[in-house]
């Protein structure tokens, strides 16, 4: 077609001229990607070397569960206080708080609390902790 002068203008005739255009357009795009990563990279790198600086050297937490008996499910209480209590770095001391609990939640909170090295109070006794 191009004997007669004629030019064809499809999506699937690579010319040089569409290839440059394509080239240019992948070029930017993978540029523009590598510069925002590297970008995201460098944040990332200062936010933790700020947070490393500045960052308490000991911390003590002190982690107050109070537990009655409309709580639920105790194990589930300890384990989720267990699991955020590995979480953070320093000391922490959790303590369970009887704010009313049945028998049973009674008896299965002290079994885990002495397993795990917590303590399980009364509301009374929160002065004494603190």
């Amino acid at each position: 077609m191009t004997e007669l002068g004629l030019q064809v203008y499809s999506p699937f005739y690579n010319s040089p001229h569409n290839m440059m255009y394509g080239v240019i357009f992948m070029s930017l795009f993978f540029g523009t990607l590598f510069i925002l990563f590297m970008f995201i990279g460098v944040v990332f790198s200062v936010y933790a070397v700020f947070y490393f600086l500045l960052k308490p050297k000991k911390r003590r937490e002190i982690v107050l569960l109070p537990l009655d008996e409309n709580c639920g499910d105790v194990r589930g209480q300890l384990s989720f206080l267990f699991f955020e209590s590995s979480l953070f770095t320093g000391e922490m001391k959790a303590v369970v708080v009887d704010m009313g609990m049945n028998n049973i939640q009674r008896e299965i909170c002290e079994k885990i609390c002495e397993e795990n090295g917590v303590k399980l109070i009364y509301p009374e006794k929160i002065t004494e902790v603190l």
